[in-house]
């Protein structure tokens, strides 16, 4: 049974990557001169990386693990416990920091760059919250 709070989590997730998707389809010279296209692709970016790392963070705390360091730190604990492979580990490591870098130093963000790798940063998202998911529902962890 997964709970009400992991439940809302979810949807709004899902949510979240159906605005990024939509933000995909918009042609990249109207995206860098549009501000409100910027700030819904940021902050649903920084939501479904935070579903993500909540998520990790249930798992590593019913597990028993150890305790990240830091934010970023939280994928590389699944990946020790081979929960996640090195490669998505690392790829929701860097993914973190930019949730990081969205949050903390936001006047640093490269439209363009969020633009160019939006579809390849939904998709690595899909696959994060599903393997943890699935994870969870082998191991019987109520998230």
């Amino acid at each position: 049974m997964v709970s009400e709070s992991t439940l809302r989590r979810v949807e709004r997730f899902e949510k979240g990557l159906e605005l990024l998707e939509e933000v995909a389809q918009v042609r990249i010279e109207e995206y860098s001169d549009d501000l409100r296209l910027q700030s819904i692709s940021e902050r649903n970016l920084q939501v479904c990386i935070e579903t993500i790392t909540d998520l990790a963070n249930v798992i590593i705390a019913k597990k028993g693990l150890r305790v990240p360091s830091t934010y970023k730190d939280t994928m590389k604990v699944l990946q020790e416990d081979g929960i996640l492979s090195k490669k998505l580990a690392q790829e929701l490591e860097e993914l973190v920091g930019l949730r990081n870098i969205i949050v903390h130093a936001y006047a640093d963000i490269k439209a363009e760059m969020i633009h160019e790798n939006i579809e390849f940063f939904i998709n690595l998202l899909k696959e994060g919250l599903k393997g943890l998911l699935a994870f969870c529902k082998r191991n019987a962890i109520d998230p």
